[in-house]
């Protein structure tokens, strides 16, 4: 266990009961894919939200996947009994949820707001199928890592999502790997024309390239299969990083889905970039008696300060250590 939590003893000051500095960046990017994800919903929210929208509420209901509370479920509630417009209702419910994103940005109550948003998302998307995809799944896992976290057992939380992630990309890849779609490229020239998105790049499916479709394709299995495993291998793990993020950046560029796109990016660089960067907050270690002597800088206290187990600094007389 102790080899297993030997980086972030070195690089998240955890066990000095200081928040790492992965998790502060971590909620704040969090809260503003989310954001930004939302408002672009707000013009159209009543007609997509509310109960005299565009869509049979009590049909929802019967979904196979449907279950629980819908703000469909609530906007019905709060009309019958308390006489609230059905628009009214959903723009409080999104004003909250607006509210908890920037709280998670301003780092202001930062697990109060992951579990209220947690909830809120649920509500909007989760209990409503039609709405949500594989976005909507990660961001509640974001959500509950961010909600849990604390200094006390933060390196088993960032050990958790690592591990969380490699197991998204691995089925991923091996589900890919399984039909033969992903083999001649033709699940991803379908996927580049269907109108998912706003895509920046347009028109990609039109190169007169049926092998780039092949290669590309076998690339994605390739690369998800084998994130798994390469991602822990310390020269490996920044080519690794780069594929995976030029992945999903060419995902939000020619497919349009930006959300997406953000939120992966975000939960690789936090937990496999981040608690890996030098850390510059330590306190540097004391010199030695005998480049004092040779400086004539005399010792500034008698207090030796704490040890900075980080990978960029090392005390007198010891080798610094190597993360995986």
């Amino acid at each position: 266990m102790s080899r297993l939590l030997l980086p972030y003893r070195r690089s998240d000051k955890v066990d000095r009961g200081l928040p790492g500095a992965w998790y502060g960046w971590y909620h704040r990017m969090l809260g503003a894919v989310l954001f930004a994800a939302f408002v672009p919903l707000l013009p159209y929210a009543p007609q997509l939200f509310s109960a005299s929208g565009l869509f049979d509420a009590e049909l929802l209901r019967v979904h196979p996947r449907g279950g629980g509370l819908s703000i469909y479920d609530f906007s019905l509630l709060a009309g019958r009994h308390l006489g609230l417009p059905a628009s009214l209702t959903v723009y409080a419910f999104a004003g909250s949820y607006l509210g908890a994103c920037v709280a998670l940005i301003a780092g202001w109550r930062v697990r109060l707001a992951a579990v209220a948003l947690l909830l809120l998302h649920r509500i909007f998307f989760m209990a409503v199928p039609i709405y949500n995809y594989g976005f909507d799944f990660l961001a509640l896992s974001a959500l509950f890592y961010c909600a849990v976290y604390h200094v006390r057992w933060g390196m088993y939380i960032l050990r958790l999502l690592q591990v969380h992630l490699c197991f998204v990309y691995f089925f991923g890849g091996l589900n890919k790997a399984i039909g033969a779609t992903w083999h001649n490229g033709e699940a991803l020239w379908k996927a580049i024309q269907q109108p998912i998105g706003e895509p920046i790049i347009q028109g990609v499916a039109l190169l007169p390239a049926p092998w780039l479709w092949t290669v590309l394709g076998w690339g994605v299995v390739a690369l998800e299969l084998l994130y798994a495993v390469l991602v822990w291998w310390r020269p490996a793990r920044p080519w690794v990083l780069g594929a995976t993020v030029a992945m999903h950046v060419g995902i939000a560029l020619c497919l349009g889905l930006y959300a997406f796109s953000g939120l992966m990016i975000l939960l690789n660089l936090t937990a496999f970039y981040f608690p890996y960067l030098k850390d510059s907050t330590c306190l540097p270690p004391e010199p030695s008696e005998q480049a004092r002597r040779d400086t004539g800088v005399a010792a500034t206290s008698m207090v030796e300060p704490p040890a900075c187990h980080t990978s960029s600094t090392n005390t007198a007389g010891t080798s610094a250590e190597k993360p995986p």
